[in-house]
């Protein structure tokens, strides 16, 4: 029998932001990312067989999948050891959620039929899963002092030569942090700058250890001031919906994916013009770097979430948002034919898609979730006119 599966992860946000220790964020997304974009589909093939599984999408937290197994419990089964492993990896902080519906028939009704029953179900289990995990309370256990909500497990954990009572979840975010290089969102951004690999093997070096250092580039009465910017996609949700095929589905999700990281990328490049041209130059004649000042928090899907100066914040924006519907328009004409044709009977052929932006100003030192939350807010703001 065929299924269609359907996999979302909530709580990203929390889990990735629920610090303000930035080693953790960029661990928490590396990890994320990493268990989204390849262990998702290797899991479930280990769970249910190779050759069993076969990729449409996976990326920013979600992905779709067409299984085949004997009957709906055997892969109701390997989605709950897909939730398990996520449990494990994550110290027990997150779960992906899926949906499941047998895909009836061979036509584009039929996969049409299977996506929205399996996303009826996903809805279902989002309502029914609990938005938190319960920590313990037992009388003698001992905040972990990056995320308190959280009890540190027994021993220190050595942080730059600081001892840490941590989190399990706190502890494989730094460890993520540590091991990830290449394959980063920000390794990524370091390939685009030199094909020939300098700034990618100088990738670490080349990023501030905290946002003090990305403030201290800010110029005038903002210095010491961040911008964070929060991309979202308009209309996604909806449009994702309404794709009528595998082929149209992964067609458009790899447009999406690829031209939002592409557009961050060449809008980081603008803004860091100088200290980039300055990096190159030091790199080529062997003298002593600069720091590049930004940070990519978050990145795939239609998502992203960027840390800049505070007066180069709003110029990103606008540059990344032009970018992506530039680059979502002029992709259309290498798609496969049936998603330009889907394009066409949506209006949409001759026009890029869109993306709304949230940009929160502050001083580096604020808490980090309180100034996600202000641009969390501006970006529903933003969208508004698009649901």
């Amino acid at each position: 029998m065929r299924f269609l599966v359907v996999v979302d992860t909530p709580g990203i946000k929390q889990f990735v932001f629920g610090t303000d220790a930035l080693s953790e964020v960029r661990g928490a997304s590396a990890l994320l990312d990493r268990l989204n974009r390849e262990d998702t589909a290797r899991k479930l093939r280990d769970y249910l067989g190779e050759g069993a599984c076969e990729t449409i999408f996976a990326n920013g937290g979600t992905g779709q999948f067409i299984v085949q197994a004997p009957d709906r419990t055997q892969v109701q089964r390997a989605v709950d050891q897909l939730a398990a492993y996520y449990h494990e990896q994550t110290g027990g902080e997150m779960r992906p959620l899926a949906g499941v519906a047998e895909w009836a028939g061979e036509d584009e009704t039929g996969y049409r039929d299977a996506v929205r029953a399996a996303f009826e179900y996903l809805h279902l289990q989002r309502n029914l899963a609990s938005h938190r995990p319960t920590a313990p309370t037992l009388p003698f256990v001992v905040e972990c002092q990056s995320t308190s909500h959280l009890p540190a497990v027994p021993g220190r954990y050595q942080w730059g030569g600081e001892p840490l009572l941590l989190s399990q979840a706190s502890r494989l975010k730094r460890e993520e942090s540590r091991q990830a290089r290449r394959g980063t969102l920000w390794s990524g951004w370091m390939e685009s700058l030199d094909p020939d690999g300098r700034f990618l093997d100088k990738a670490d070096h080349l990023r501030y250890a905290d946002a003090e250092g990305i403030g201290e580039h800010s110029s005038g009465k903002r210095k010491g001031y961040i911008g964070l910017i929060y991309a979202d996609g308009n209309a996604m949700g909806r449009l994702v919906q309404e794709l009528d095929s595998p082929q149209v589905c992964q067609a458009f999700s790899d447009l999406v994916d690829k031209s939002v990281r592409d557009a961050c990328y060449e809008a980081l490049t603008e803004v860091c013009s100088s200290e980039i041209g300055e990096a190159r130059t030091a790199l080529d004649t062997g003298e002593k770097f600069k720091r590049l000042p930004a940070d990519i928090l978050l990145l795939g899907g239609d998502d992203l979430l960027v840390l800049l100066p505070a007066d180069r914040a709003l110029k990103f924006a606008l540059l990344v948002t032009k970018a992506f519907e530039r680059l979502t328009r002029e992709r259309q004409t290498q798609l496969p034919q049936p998603a330009r044709h889907f394009f066409s009977e949506r209006g949409l052929s001759g026009r890029g898609l869109t993306i709304s932006c949230g940009v929160a100003l502050g001083p580096a030192r604020y808490p980090f979730y309180l100034l996600l939350d202000l641009a969390e807010d501006l970006l529903r703001s933003a969208q508004a006119g698009w649901q």
